[in-house]
């Protein structure tokens, strides 16, 4: 846990009202943002069944942590947890990496809709590997915020996209509830899992996992993570709308696999 120094603080953080939460920028010399933070606010709205406001920045931590442990560390934003003061107030906040020259999935999406590309074409633009490991991880962190806005792209020079999942405060339900995985709808979905994916599925290191969720006090949320990769390794052969429709199906309390 970091705790950062008070006039350090006030020297470089500044905020973007636009945004509905409190977030804020660790900016350089040069004016130029290096991190975003996000404080817990004593007083919060409910945002989804099972999920506290309280630790959503637990939960973005535990996201990167989570990355980390399991080799896909790319596919979001290094994060760490550390105490902030505000005015009086000290609060605990989430400080992930600032991530440069990325474009948004939803504003792509619309181009390639506007441009009427077909699944074919579709299939092209985003790295099969980088797909199927982004959606991996949206569905082992059970993320009920995954929509297009919030999944960001680096284009390489092949003109091939890198998907990038930012803002992990709404993962890690104490219950499997409220899936959003925009990466459902995509035709790439429709494919299975590579022989490399499943076998990280496979020989995922839950015992290192427990751990990264008790050092986040997240541990309530561990049984259903728990359930998530049971049903990973049982339908693993199945494509990844497939599973995607499993992990949905977990909000009725009578469905068993």
């Amino acid at each position: 846990m970091l705790k950062l120094n008070k006039i350090f603080v006030s020297a470089l953080l500044f905020s973007l009202p636009a945004f509905s939460a409190p977030v804020y920028f660790l900016i350089d010399q040069n004016q130029t943002p290096q991190y975003v933070i996000k404080p817990v606010e004593p007083k919060c709205p409910k945002m989804r069944d099972y999920i506290s406001c309280r630790r959503t920045a637990q939960a973005e931590a535990l996201a990167y942590a989570l990355a980390d442990t399991i080799g896909l560390s790319h596919l979001t934003p290094e994060t760490h947890l550390a105490v902030i003061p505000f005015g009086s107030v000290e609060k605990l906040c989430s400080i992930q990496e600032y991530l440069h020259k990325i474009e948004n999935l939803r504003d792509l999406a619309e181009e390639w809709l506007k441009a009427g590309l077909e699944d074919n074409e579709l299939l092209g633009l985003i790295d099969p590997s980088n797909f199927e490991e982004l959606f991996l991880f949206i569905l082992l962190c059970y993320d009920t915020d995954a929509h297009a806005n919030n999944i960001y792209a680096r284009k390489n020079e092949a003109g091939i996209y890198h998907l990038i999942k930012l803002d992990n405060g709404l993962t890690f339900p104490d219950k499997n509830k409220q899936l959003f995985n925009a990466l459902y709808l995509l035709p790439q979905a429709r494919n299975k899992f590579s022989e490399r994916m499943i076998e990280k599925i496979e020989t995922l290191p839950m015992e290192r996992l427990e751990e990264n969720f008790a050092q986040f006090e997240m541990q309530d949320a561990f049984p259903a993570f728990k359930k998530r990769v049971e049903i990973l390794k049982q339908f693993k052969d199945h494509s990844m709308r497939e599973i995607d429709i499993h992990f949905r199906k977990l909000e009725n309390a009578n469905y068993s696999f």
